[in-house]
């Protein structure tokens, strides 16, 4: 096998690393003052064995939407990667998230280098009857990434709002 060029023998000097987000979504407001904060409950891992068949409605709910998060962000890494179209997020994004995730996925999202992005772990946090904030990490290669978002329950589907990818 045929090389271009031998890796180097050592590092390269350390310099100051710029960290590099992609925010797809509305503007924050900024006059709007924040609500008082409220408990914030984390929801379940998903189930394991036959004991998640005698669960109440509200973890069943919780798990609807864990499953949800988890294919929305499997379906997000994917069209960065460049294998799936962006259109294939409609119903699960937002219009100004699709749009920012195509044009993330035509330039050189963090890491591409480093190979194709794998989920590793995925947070779900309520905020509200209607809406949920997540955080994931993803990796490529031996790096680790982060994806952070939020999504709200619109008629009877979860739809992401939000999503920062860094």
């Amino acid at each position: 096998m045929r090389y271009l060029s031998r890796p180097p023998m050592w590092e390269p000097p350390a310099q100051p690393l710029q960290p590099r987000l992609i925010f797809a979504g509305p503007p924050p407001a900024t006059a709007v003052p924040a609500p008082a904060p409220s408990p914030i409950t984390e929801l379940p891992p998903k189930p394991a064995g036959p004991a998640s068949q005698n669960r109440s409605p509200a973890s069943a709910s919780a798990l609807e939407v864990r499953r949800h998060v988890e294919t929305l962000l499997r379906l997000t890494l994917e069209v960065v990667d460049r294998r799936r179209r962006p259109d294939q997020l409609k119903g699960l994004a937002t219009q100004p998230v699709i749009d920012a995730l195509a044009a993330l996925s035509v330039s050189n999202p963090p890491g591409r280098e480093l190979g194709s992005a794998a989920l590793r772990r995925i947070r779900v946090v309520s905020a509200g009857d209607r809406a949920a904030e997540i955080c994931a990490s993803y990796a490529r290669g031996p790096r680790i990434f982060a994806i952070a978002g939020r999504i709200e329950r619109r008629q009877k589907l979860w739809v992401a709002t939000t999503l920062l990818l860094a």
